[in-house]
């Protein structure tokens, strides 16, 4: 994955390739967030407090991944599945700024 080939990008579906393109575009944030929620073992909560942001914001924003990708946060699978994208079309992790504090 740390050199993905054109077969491997073609395997992300455009709805997700496109979300994650605009997001990377603007401010990443949906990825900080995605990247929050996993590292909170999919607790929103968590993740929340992880970002130093509030639950309900915590909540709209995976709301609008899984709007701006079909999928579903709640299965395991589906995740995976992004995160992987996200570590294949994204050169860096950009959930981090340089000195490693969350954005938001």
């Amino acid at each position: 994955m740390s050199q993905p080939g054109e077969t491997v990008r073609r395997l992300i579906s455009p709805a997700v390739r496109r979300f994650i393109e605009e997001d990377v575009a603007a401010d990443p944030i949906y990825i900080e967030t995605l990247l929050a929620y996993v590292d909170a073992e999919l607790n929103a909560k968590a993740a929340a407090e992880k970002l130093y942001a509030h639950s309900n914001t915590a909540y709209y924003r995976l709301d609008r991944i899984a709007e701006g990708t079909g999928k579903d946060l709640r299965r395991f699978d589906e995740v995976l599945n992004l995160l992987v994208a996200v570590k294949i079309l994204v050169p860096r992790d950009v959930s981090q700024p340089d000195n490693g504090t969350p954005r938001r």
